[in-house]
C-alpha cells in the first residue's frame, strides 16, 4: 500500500500502519509518500464476487501535530484538547467540552518577551503576558517557568493570575 500525503507534518519519528484488527506494521516514509506492507491475502477475509468496493479513505494525521496552532490550522480539521495538550480528529476524546479548540484565536499562547536580566542578589517578579491560559483542572500539575540562569536550567512554580498572565514564583 502506497499513500501520497500532501501538507503532512514532520513524519520523521515514524508511522505505524494499522489494518483494522488484522495487523500493525511500521510504515516507511519517503518524502511525501508513506509505504505500508499490507497483510498477506491469506490473512484477509475473502470478499465474495460482486460485493467488493473500492473506497477513498480519509487519513487524519492530527496526532502528529504537537502544538495548538499547528493543530487547528492544519488541513486535517483537527481539534486541540487544551487540558490534555493533544491534537485529535475526534473532538469527543477531549476531557471536557469546554477544552476543545478548533480555531487559532482560542489557542493558549505566551506572548514574546525580551530577555529578562536580573542582577545577582535582587528579587524581581517575572510576569509573562499570555492569552487563553486554561485553569488547571483537578489532578493536573500547575504551570511552571523554565529559567536559563547562566546556562543552567531551573524549573520554578508559576502562578496563573488569569487567562492572560502568569508569574514565575521565587525559589530558594
Amino acid at each position: 500500500l502506497s499513500l501520497l500525503v500532501n501538507d503532512a507534518p514532520d513524519l520523521s519519528p515514524g508511522i505505524i500502519c494499522v489494518f483494522g484488527n488484522l495487523t500493525e506494521v511500521e510504515g516507511q516514509v519517503l518524502g511525501n509518500q508513506i509505504i505500508c506492507i499490507s497483510p498477506s491475502s491469506k490473512d484477509v477475509p475473502a470478499i465474495p464476487v460482486d460485493q467488493g468496493t473500492i473506497n477513498n479513505k480519509h487519513i487524519c494525521l492530527c496526532s502528529f501535530l504537537g502544538r495548538c496552532l499547528s493543530c487547528v490550522n492544519s488541513a486535517f480539521r483537527c481539534h486541540w484538547c487544551k487540558y490534555r495538550n493533544l491534537c485529535t480528529h475526534d473532538p469527543t476524546t477531549c476531557s471536557f467540552q469546554e477544552g476543545r479548540i478548533n480555531v487559532s484565536e482560542d489557542c493558549p499562547q505566551l506572548f514574546p518577551t525580551e530577555e529578562i536580566l536580573i542582577p545577582v542578589g535582587e528579587v524581581k517578579p517575572i510576569t509573562l503576558k499570555a492569552r487563553n491560559l486554561p485553569q488547571p483542572q483537578s489532578g493536573q500539575r500547575g504551570y511552571e517557568c523554565v529559567l536559563n540562569i547562566q546556562g543552567v536550567i531551573h524549573r520554578v512554580p508559576a502562578l496563573r493570575f488569569n487567562s492572560s498572565s502568569v508569574q514565575c514564583q521565587n525559589s530558594s
